[in-house]
């Protein structure tokens, strides 16, 4: 079986046979967000460093997020406008392309060639930070169901939230509470209206309140998540500050789909933390929309030397990335997010 994984600086491809982890892309800027249709491959990419994003202006000065188009091979991939922030989730679905536009606290929609055709705001929020300092919903997540698609949102330090849209018309039909944590990923299945718990390094059916699996060890949190039919694949990240999640270690678990059982943990060292995880080949339950992709279409991203380049520094030099982190870079970068707090409210 073989994988699709994003990372903040590359996608990887992972052959779980061989457990090969080949980079395919990198130099695009931060990566979260894959999906695909019959007609393209689609990537989001931020062009903003996350640690620069403290303040409003910080937010109203960085939308130059976008989506990135792969037709056929050959072909130069092809830009929406910049009109995201930190973008996360993007789906191609029913001839158009959705983001969770994260930090403009809102999902955006582009037409099939690219364009943008509006922002659907779901309440008053619609900055991630606004201009009292007040956090946004952190929306990160996006499922199509029919005619419901459903939204997901982080929430920061308060529970998290699904919010249930109408499709196409994207109207407010209901939000449901939640107690998971930092919660991302949407996946309706025989367990549930499943959501990964990814404060309480879990999975969580949304409309039981129950956890449904946790992984057993600590300083991780769960992103990321696909399935096949026997097996369910949960993005495994270290945890860290922002100034450490591109030299992190990432990972997988691998739970059996009907006892909800761990059956492996595979580590990715010092790639940085996973961001999406998509079967190829084959179908994914987690991501219907699209079909399954075949190897071939996701090589057309590939921009070969420069991608293995860059994840074989990453493997060299992993751990004296860490002892850098261990010497106290998340202090530096949270010494100066407050700095930038008290320059902000003096004018």
């Amino acid at each position: 079986m073989k994988f699709l994984i994003t990372t903040p600086l590359q996608i990887l491809l992972f052959d779980m046979e061989t457990n090969r982890l080949t980079p395919l892309r990198c130099g695009d800027g931060e990566y979260f967000g894959i999906s695909w249709d019959a007609e393209r491959v689609a990537t989001g990419h931020a062009k903003t460093q996350g640690l620069t994003l403290v303040t409003w202006k910080d937010y109203q000065r960085s939308i130059k997020g976008y989506i990135q188009l792969y037709r056929a091979e050959g072909q130069p991939p092809h830009q929406t406008p910049p009109e995201l922030i930190q973008p996360h989730q993007i789906l191609c679905t029913d001839n158009k392309i959705l983001a969770a536009n994260t930090g403009r606290n809102c999902l955006t929609v582009f037409g099939a060639d690219g364009a943008l055709e509006r922002h659907v705001y779901v309440n008053e929020k619609q900055w991630d930070k606004n201009e009292n300092g007040e956090d946004g919903n952190h929306f990160n997540s996006l499922y199509r169901e029919g005619d419901t698609l459903y939204f997901l949102s982080h929430n920061f330090k308060h529970p998290s939230q699904l919010w249930v849209l109408s499709w196409p018309d994207l109207e407010v039909r209901e939000v449901l509470d939640t107690t998971a944590g930092w919660a991302h990923n949407i996946w309706p299945c025989e367990h549930g209206l499943v959501i990964c718990d990814s404060r309480n390094k879990g999975l969580y059916d949304v409309r039981s309140g129950k956890t449904l699996w946790a992984a057993e060890e600590n300083g991780v949190m769960t992103r990321g998540l696909a399935a096949s039919e026997d097996l369910i694949f949960v993005g495994r990240s270290e945890l860290g500050g922002r100034s450490t999640r591109k030299v992190n270690d990432g990972g997988m678990w691998i739970v059996n789909r009907h006892t909800l059982k761990t059956e492996e943990r595979i580590l990715f060292r010092g790639v940085g933390v996973v961001k999406e995880i998509r079967i190829i080949n084959q179908p994914d339950a987690c991501h219907p929309e699209g079909g399954a992709l075949t190897e071939a279409r996701a090589r057309t991203m590939a921009n070969g030397s420069l991608g293995a380049s860059v994840f074989f520094q990453s493997r060299r030099h992993a751990a004296a990335l860490h002892q850098l982190k261990a010497r106290g870079m998340d202090q530096f970068w949270n010494k100066w997010a407050g700095l930038k707090k008290r320059l902000a409210s003096k004018g």
